[in-house]
């Protein structure tokens, strides 16, 4: 995650990279655009993504009232003693869609170089903090919170896409902030690069 100014922010600097990932199934129709022989390609369709947050320390995100409204901090989640995982799950649906220059030759698709560039939009369908480890007497621990933490329920942003065949990397980058306006100490978007496969 990065802030503003393309630099760690503060969300960035408590995530863990190794335990943290994106996932995402996708489903779309992709359409020759001025007819078969042409290099030119429309896709749209669904899809349904997860992104999933590993924090590198036993701090948790939870919602605080203040003076200014209410606000999304990192604080200490008191029940632990010891924390064995701590991540933030974010569950999108999406609609993408996405124009490629594909070279694979008359009337076929995804049998050649491709480059593509689009965008997406989508709503949050599930926010949830979960917690694993052992509480003061060492017995274990699970606490799962189901809390949407003052985050945008829309989504949108751009993206990009190069291929060959039917594995594709993809670049994506939200247009939209994570959070409220002045919910988080500073504007947080999320950004990924994802390797995939056509099926």
């Amino acid at each position: 995650m990065v802030n503003t100014n393309l630099e760690i922010g503060v969300l960035g600097h408590e995530i863990a990279p190794r335990g943290s990932y994106f996932i995402a199934l996708s489903h779309g129709k992709k359409q020759k655009v001025f007819g078969p022989k042409s290099p030119l390609i429309f896709e749209y369709g669904f899809t349904f993504s997860s992104q999933s947050f590993d924090f590198s320390n036993d701090k948790t995100l939870e919602k605080i009232e203040t003076a200014e409204g209410v606000k999304t901090v990192f604080a200490n989640n008191v029940d632990f003693q010891q924390v064995k995982r701590n991540s933030w799950n974010l569950s999108y649906f999406e609609a993408p869609i996405m124009l490629h220059f594909d070279f694979s030759g008359n009337g076929k698709v995804d049998q050649s170089l491709s480059l593509g560039v689009g965008a997406y939009a989508g709503v949050r369908i599930q926010s949830i903090m979960g917690q694993v480890g052992t509480d003061i007497e060492g017995q274990n621990l699970r606490i799962n919170t189901t809390n949407n933490l003052n985050t945008n329920l829309f989504r949108a942003g751009l993206q990009a896409q190069v291929g060959y065949k039917k594995y594709k990397v993809t670049g994506r980058l939200d247009a939209t902030p994570l959070f409220h306006d002045n919910a988080f100490e500073e504007e947080t978007y999320i950004g990924s690069i994802g390797i995939g496969m056509c099926l």
